[in-house]
């Protein structure tokens, strides 16, 4: 503190004497004294740290130097009392210890360097004799010895009855500065690495809790690792968002402890944001108005959820306590890494069972089919089976009659959006059939124009998908599933709904008009011989840039994904339609008793949704861009070529 005041005072008289004796001249005067002033600052800043030592030391002592190496060139006497220099740099080294043989060569050329400021002649012979000087006598400080005896005062402790007698044990004295240097620089480093060493095991500890809490049983993973964060941080409530894969949005997937109402179904849209900062600011004012909205008095905080550079979640923090909140985020930010790998492991584990999931989903749905009498008993079936497998609140089937709807099975809530859904034909089933039956997907009812938001609220329903049951262009039904959680209907869940729907389909037309005909993916041959004669539309559906796809990914690449394509497509064909595949690599579709205007809408939707769908590279690394067009005609003339192979 006092060599902050030292220097000040030596920068203030500074800027007087330039001011009223022009002594430094002209802009020199505050310029030295700025400069002054800024490293009398840092230096008492490094020494509030404890960051001093002697090498910072040193540098300040040649900066003094400098300055009365210019003041002296200025004042003209600059060879006469240049060997002041050496009065900082004698300081520097008996006060701070600092290397008094680095500094001298330093301070020598300081005052060689300020003859040129000197606005009268300067005897060069004077100057290298003072700067000589300078050099010796730095030399010569730097073989003083210094001898710091350094006396612990150290307790033995020994038994009561024995009496203890305080001993004092005297070290040997340090043989120099250098040593005792040396000891300050170790217990130093020792400090460092102790506080290294705490920080590195509070990770480990919480990696390693977070890990027993994802590898536990009984809950998702999401929701274990959401009340694990709540135990870690111990604040009032924790929620777990993930990036939905159909919107960009953040979706609560689990929650633990007290939120603000409506906070467990609420989601985020973060589209168009694209920094942390502004998602963060994004999500912190939704939760501020739901907290707003409840009149608590809880505060919020977010941490994102990142792994390999990719947002994959958020946690929100919510407490009455300001300083709790702010641990808890040291702690989140800690855990965010950790959870973001934990979460992405377990969509590639997610990734990877789909494909399985979906055939036993096949299987299981060819099962329960087998055997039923009645529509109402195999919707029955196919509702009971499928509820276990789901992650929804709501599904049933609806089939429709001259009266209105029939709800011919339902599992979960009795909360459903089919009577109010406002089509442009009207509301309700009704508006819905005369629409022209499409497919109904509301990712998030808060945001949707065609449901009333109030009304969704008041039925707790978030999200809902509605999946037309259509023999050509005829509406049997629906298939309708829905979620308190806003976005809680994801890609994953669409798919499979998807598959359930196009088998109860098939299984429905088999038992309302069974009939002995081929049926599934046919050959050019098989596919000439059931369409020979018969009334209806057909539809040529080719891909798009083939051959370069194929120069691009490989033919086998291309093959699959075709294949892929063609399940897809195999799921939304009506129940007496027929379909080939041609050994060109298109496929040719036959809608009997169609119209053009239905076989279009029904090319267009097919061709749609299923290129939509990634369809990967078979390693898995790339996605293929598969796009696909569609032609409709009454007669098979522009499709005839090789459908006799």
């Amino acid at each position: 503190m006092a060599e902050l005041i030292v220097r000040l005072i030596w920068a203030a008289g500074i800027m007087i004497s330039s001011l009223f004796m022009k002594l430094p001249p002209g802009e020199w005067g505050w310029k030295l004294s700025l400069g002054v002033s800024a490293y009398a600052i840092a230096a008492y800043l490094l020494e509030r740290r404890d960051m001093r030592n002697a090498g910072v030391s040193g540098i300040l002592g040649v900066l003094d130097a400098g300055v009365v190496a210019a003041l002296a060139a200025f004042g003209g006497s600059i060879d006469h009392y240049g060997f002041l220099v050496l009065a900082p740099c004698a300081y520097a080294a008996a006060r701070h210890g600092a290397n008094s043989a680095a500094m001298a060569p330093l301070a020598a050329s300081m005052i060689l360097a300020a003859a040129n400021l000197s606005p009268v002649p300067v005897g060069q012979s004077m100057l290298l004799v003072q700067a000589l000087g300078i050099l010796s006598v730095g030399l010569l400080l730097s073989l003083g010895k210094t001898v710091v005896t350094i006396t612990e005062r150290i307790e033995v402790p020994v038994p009561a009855a024995m009496a203890p007698v305080p001993e004092v044990i005297e070290l040997p004295p340090a043989s120099d500065t250098t040593q005792y240097l040396a000891l300050r620089e170790s217990f130093r480093k020792l400090r460092d690495y102790a506080e290294s060493m705490e920080r590195k095991t509070k990770r480990d500890r919480i990696v390693s809790a977070l890990f027993d809490a994802a590898h536990g049983t009984g809950e998702a993973i999401q929701q274990r690792l959401a009340h694990k964060l709540r135990d870690l941080t111990s604040v009032e409530g924790v929620s777990l968002y993930t990036v939905a894969q159909m919107a960009d949005q953040l979706v609560v997937t689990a929650t633990s402890g007290t939120l603000p109402i409506g906070m467990d179904t609420r989601s985020f849209d973060i589209s168009g944001v694209h920094t942390d900062g502004l998602i963060k600011r994004r999500v912190d004012s939704l939760v501020k108005a739901l907290r707003d909205a409840n009149g608590t008095d809880q505060r919020s905080a977010t941490v994102l959820i990142r792994d390999r550079g990719r947002l994959y979640g958020a946690i929100c923090l919510v407490d009455s306590n300001p300083e709790r909140i702010q641990r808890a985020i040291d702690l989140s930010d800690t855990a965010a890494t950790t959870i973001g790998s934990m979460l992405r492991e377990d969509i590639d584990n997610t990734n990877l069972t789909q494909r399985l999931k979906q055939a036993e989903l096949l299987y299981t749905i060819s099962t329960v089919t087998d055997g039923a009498e009645t529509p109402t008993s195999l919707c029955s079936r196919v509702v009971r089976e499928m509820w276990d497998i789901l992650p929804l609140d709501h599904l049933s089937v609806h089939i429709l009659d001259e009266n209105g709807t029939i709800q011919a099975a339902r599992a979960g809530a009795t909360a459903s959006l089919t009577d109010m859904i406002q089509f442009p034909a009207g509301p309700g089933p009704e508006g819905w059939a005369a629409s022209g039956c499409p497919e109904v997907m509301i990712f998030d009812t808060s945001e949707d124009t065609r449901v009333d938001r109030v009304q969704a609220i008041k039925r707790r329903i978030g999200s809902f998908l509605m999946l037309p049951i259509q023999f050509g262009d005829k509406a049997f039904g629906f298939v309708a599933a829905a979620t308190h959680r806003n976005a809680g209907i994801d890609s994953a869940e669409l798919e499979a709904l998807r598959v359930i729907t196009a088998e109860l389909t098939q299984a429905i037309g088999r038992i309302e008009a069974p009939l002995n005909r081929a049926s599934g993916i046919m050959t050019p041959a098989e596919f000439a011989r059931e369409v020979g004669g018969a009334k209806g539309c057909f539809i040529l559906i080719e891909p798009v840039r083939k051959e370069e796809l194929e120069g691009e990914f490989g033919r086998p690449a291309i093959e699959m994904a075709l294949k892929t394509f063609t399940r897809r497509m195999k799921q939304r064909l009506p129940s007496a339609a027929r379909i080939c595949r041609r050994s060109e690599g298109d496929f040719v579709v036959f809608l009997p008793a169609a119209t053009q205007e239905f076989a279009r809408s029904w090319a267009n939707d097919a061709v749609t949704n299923a290129s939509m769908i990634g369809v990967k590279t078979p390693d898995g690394r790339a996605k293929i861009p598969l796009a696909l067009r569609a032609k409709v005609s009454e007669s098979l003339e522009f499709a005839e070529v090789g459908m006799a192979a």
